[in-house]
């Protein structure tokens, strides 16, 4: 949410606040997520929208988010 991005991660085109705005329409009201596994004590997963949209690939899409391999190799995203 500060626009901080360390060199060493992959880095979204789209500022803080507009991939947060862009999340928070994607979310919507209701979303569903799949649990894939666990990154730095979080839970990492796979969500949907009551439309069905996969809201981490559209993020993706958008430019308001990026893949980083090493985790995207889990269960990769944009697959429906």
């Amino acid at each position: 949410t500060d626009n901080s991005c360390p060199p060493e991660h992959p880095c979204p085109t789209a500022s803080a606040a507009t991939s947060t705005a862009a999340l928070t329409r994607l979310a919507g009201n209701r979303i569903t997520c799949i649990r894939i596994g666990q990154s730095y004590e979080r839970v990492t997963a796979i969500c949907h929208n009551t439309s069905g949209v996969e809201i981490n690939c559209a993020m993706v899409e958008s430019g308001a988010a990026v893949t980083w391999d090493r985790f995207n190799r889990q269960r990769p995203i944009c697959r429906s």
